[in-house]
């Protein structure tokens, strides 16, 4: 029976997921059209689709596909310039451009470009909330989209928000509510309790948020809010919480964050990736362990567990990021300063790149198979 339970530990130990996988896309021409990745979203069929400065780029099965602008606007895109991507109740894609707003019907286009209904044709933003669409365009705050009807939340006006370029929105899932970031004119939070549309300004230790433009979704209620420097985190009402400052990294800019579901933060800075907890950072990758470059701009987790990064001429993606035993945790040294990307040649079938050899695990196994040789047999 012993010896059955040591070979089974053994089998165990070759079995646990050991390394992330990292792997790296090259803009190319059967590759992601550019690394200027502004939002992304995952797909109804497993797919991921990435909003780019080069038109929409779907991530299915190991392979790319890009979609651009046509002379047929029904056909495809209005635009290059994707800046936000999202679905609604009814599964349609909605598709934020520089120049207006599509909706996906099939195979056809619908181009929404009257002003009558979108006060700039700049979409900033896209967001679902329950059965809404929510827009947010140029310096033309807020609009809403439900049950076929367009409502448009004028800047510093009764109902609507007080700035008027919002930067970003994100949703509290612990009660649907709606966050706004702006463009120096604070963060604001939507009541909408009393069939009454209110936007309300969130403070941190009795002053307004006049300088984080970035939110973030917590899968476990809540919502991420930050800066270059500093990250807040929300969680209804007045309840506002400093969660690190780019000091506790020894970084020297926050760009990006994004929640795990396992309650790791994942934070993008100039000199690597970071994963944080409420012990500390957890973990650290830079250009050394295969992300290409120290300075990650971007960060996406998809619906696989994957969390997609970008890099200055790169798009990539890590698994396993939150179970592997090779992410080592170490200090950030002289050698993680920004630096761009090196070039390279195009890169049409990317391979992955591991980030630690499993023969040493083998091997190691193999060692303490030998080693227990003569208690098995004794």
């Amino acid at each position: 029976m012993r010896r059955y339970l040591i070979a089974a530990v053994i089998i165990g130990l070759l079995t646990v997921p050991a390394t992330a996988e990292i792997r790296v896309f090259v803009p190319g021409h059967s590759s992601i059209p550019s690394a200027g990745v502004k939002d992304m979203i995952n797909g109804a069929g497993g797919e991921v689709i990435l909003a780019t400065d080069r038109g929409l780029a779907v991530y299915a099965d190991g392979s790319w596909q890009t979609i651009r602008p046509s002379a047929n606007t029904s056909e495809g895109l209005i635009s290059e310039m994707v800046l936000a991507v999202e679905f609604d109740p009814d599964g349609r894609l909605w598709i934020g451009t520089s120049a207006g707003l599509q909706i996906v019907h099939g195979d056809r286009y619908e181009t929404v470009r009257d002003q009558h209904l979108l006060k700039n044709l700049c979409i900033n933003d896209l967001i679902r909330r329950g059965g809404e669409i929510w827009i947010a365009t140029g310096r033309a705050g807020l609009h809403r989209y439900a049950a076929g009807t367009w409502t448009w939340f004028k800047p510093h006006s009764a109902n609507g928000p007080g700035c008027s370029r919002i930067t970003g929105m994100a949703v509290d899932h612990a009660d649907d509510t709606l966050l706004l970031a702006s463009d120096g004119e604070g963060v604001w939070v939507l009541n909408d309790s009393a069939d009454q549309v209110r936007f309300l300004e969130i403070c941190y230790r009795g002053e307004p948020i006049e300088m984080m433009p970035q939110l973030r979704e917590d899968p476990f209620g809540g919502v991420y809010i930050f800066n270059r420097t500093e990250i807040l985190r929300y969680a209804g009402g007045e309840d506002v919480r400093h969660v690190l400052h780019i000091d506790a990294l020894g970084g020297e800019v926050i760009n990006d964050v994004a929640a795990t579901p396992h309650g790791m933060l994942l934070v993008a800075t100039d000199r690597g990736l970071y994963g944080w907890n409420e012990t500390g950072v957890q973990m650290h990758l830079a250009a050394r362990d295969g992300l290409r470059s120290n300075a990650v701009k971007k960060l996406y987790l998809d619906a696989a567990g994957r969390c997609w990064f970008v890099v200055p001429g790169a798009v990539g993606y890590i698994t396993g990021i939150e179970e592997t035993r090779a992410i080592e945790v170490r200090p950030a040294t002289p050698d993680d300063t920004p630096q761009a990307a090196p070039p390279s040649p195009p890169m049409p079938d990317p391979q992955p790149k591991e980030a630690l050899d499993r023969s040493l695990l083998r091997m190691a196994a193999e060692a303490l198979n030998r080693s227990l040789h003569g208690i098995l047999w004794r």
